[in-house]
């Protein structure tokens, strides 16, 4: 995955520090809460055993307790941007300091004091009591070799770049989200281990959700300051394991979403870095980087949710990549969902919302022609995965992405056939968008019995779970709209064959349990009664 523009040669960040006249506690360097915003967490500071990066992230200026000034901020960008700015680029005011990006772009950071950031952490937040970390450490490095192998490859967290100098926070959240794979090495103390060969010890496991709570109260904390390290553990605190069946009961992860983007565009991760002469080249992919994550976990945690997406269109201009779809599997699989994203960008601007959805009479030819145009671009991203030799020959039985990609592939199809049943409902068309529907079905079940036991043991997105809640509702939907007896009775069908595979995997794989009950429960309300059928009496179409 390739990027459109070249970058200037990058200038020697580390001038950009405070003023050195001032001689208070009040201007202080660019690293100054190596361990976030509460001094409680110092003590328990990982010491990730893996080399440092050539270029660290703390001689970033962007990277933390720094804010983009935008055309309407308070203070006023075009004001302050007439500074007399030094040749860093810097001008020190009397509250805060002010940094240009680069002499050529307009992109202005304003810089507060770590004192000031702290008192308003401190009136909002406690610190953590606990600094968990610490019985992590002897740890660290297995669990995070972990989280490379299972997690990285489809979330590409920059953190990979940041081992030795990431925040407690965040390698809290990293630690967290690779217990989940902890089984996979044998020489952790408190690894699941086969009966036949018990191991004793007396160390007790680390409890996950004890973890994502300190995580929790940490970014509580540092969304005064944020910083890249803050957004990355915010968007694992999103992939939380928590009780399925409560997964969609609360809209936690949705305004947990909301902050990271608001915390984004704070850190001005939505702004070209290609002409900013402050940061290196290196420090430019990260900002990119994270752009893209943030912006693929919007789109999906909103569409799960049903909510409108927290970053606009004309929100950002980093440049969208070049998708080439080469090389190995583990190193394409990111590339993969993030053009799938572009694409259910596209469908959730142009059907997915409310206006579209209250509209009395809408334009069926329009609709049927965007449905097509999507319908298409699906297939060809499809079409793509199917030619592309890396699956097939390097598809390994762990750490694939492959049966997230596939199954969130077939949710943005269930949304184009969701459209079509309500474009036509009433009309002419409706016979043949329900055929087109009931023949989707029937391709949810052949992609899904082409799954192995691999892609389960693999990482999931949290809402991956509404994928597979979709499909499960929507048969049952199927048997309530279907036109004719015929048709109703071969919606059952499909629904019967999904249950079987939901039943088979769901022993085995609880990613799939609550998608079975949930099906069992949508077709015990149609078989009661308690759900409104179409006439069936007749073969006519139903209106």
């Amino acid at each position: 995955m390739t990027n459109v523009r070249a970058t200037p040669s990058p200038v020697d960040v580390e001038n950009f520090a405070w003023d050195g006249n001032h001689d208070d506690d009040v201007f202080l360097g660019m690293g100054a809460f190596p361990s976030g915003l509460h001094p409680e967490a110092a003590a328990a500071y990982p010491n990730f055993p893996f080399d440092a990066p050539q270029f660290g992230a703390l001689l970033d200026p962007f990277q933390s307790n720094a804010f983009l000034l935008g055309p309407s901020s308070d203070p006023d960008p075009f004001f302050r941007g007439r500074y007399a700015f030094d040749a860093t680029g810097s001008h020190q005011a009397t509250l805060r300091r002010y940094q240009r990006a680069s002499a050529s772009d307009d992109a202005l950071f304003a810089i507060t004091p770590q004192h000031r950031t702290m008192k308003m952490a401190d009136t909002t937040t406690s610190a953590p009591i606990e600094p968990l970390v610490d019985d992590l450490l002897p740890f660290t490095a297995r669990l995070y070799k972990l989280f490379d192998k299972f997690v990285y490859p489809v979330f590409p967290l920059p953190v990979k770049d940041s081992w030795q100098s990431s925040t407690s926070t965040l390698g809290a959240a990293v630690c967290a989200t690779a217990l989940g794979w902890r089984a996979h090495d044998a020489t952790l103390p408190w690894a699941p281990f086969d009966i036949a060969t018990p191991v004793v010890t007396e160390t007790p496991a680390p409890d996950a959700d004890c973890l994502h709570k300190y995580v929790w109260a940490c970014i509580s904390r540092e969304m005064h300051a944020p910083s890249y390290d803050t957004i990355q553990a915010a968007l694992l605190l999103i992939e939380r394991r928590i009780p399925l069946t409560d997964l969609c009961d609360s809209p936690f992860n949705s305004c947990l979403q909301a902050a990271i983007t608001s915390m984004a565009f704070s850190l001005g991760l939505h702004r070209n870095p290609d002409t900013w002469e402050a940061l290196s080249e290196p420090q430019k992919q990260k900002r990119r980087t994270l752009w893209w994550l943030v912006f693929v976990e919007d789109r999906w945690v909103s569409a799960a949710a049903g909510k409108p997406v927290t970053i606009r269109e004309n929100d950002y201009d980093v440049a969208t990549p070049i998708f080439t779809f080469t090389g190995s599997f583990l190193g394409i699989q990111f590339e993969y969902l993030l053009s799938l994203t572009l694409i259910l960008q596209d469908i959730l601007d142009s059907l997915m919302h409310w206006r579209f959805w209250s509209t009395q009479n809408m334009n069926i030819p329009e609709t049927l022609s965007k449905v097509g145009v999507f319908q298409n671009r699906l297939e060809a991203w499809r079409n793509s995965i199917g030619e592309n030799p890396a699956f097939p020959s390097e598809r390994e039985p762990e750490g694939s992405a492959y049966g997230v990609l596939i199954v969130a592939h077939l949710y943005c199809h269930l949304l184009l056939q969701k459209t079509l049943i309500r474009a036509t409902s009433g009309s002419e068309k409706f016979s043949e968008s329900f055929q087109s529907a009931l023949s989707f079905s029937l391709t949810i079940c052949k992609e899904l019995s082409g799954l192995g036991l691999s892609d389960f043991t693999s990482f999931w997105f949290s809402w991956s779970h509404s994928h597979f809640n979709a499909f499960s509702e929507f048969l049952p939907y199927l048997i309530s709209v279907a036109p004719t007896a015929a048709d109703q009775a071969s919606a059952k069908e499909s629904a019967t064959r999904l249950r079987q595979w939901l039943f088979t995997h769901g022993k085995y794989i609880d990613l799939v349990r609550v998608a079975m009950s949930r099906l069992d429960l949508c077709l015990a309300a149609v078989d009661s009664g308690n759900v409104r059928l179409a006439d069936v009496n007749s073969d006519q179409l139903y209106t």
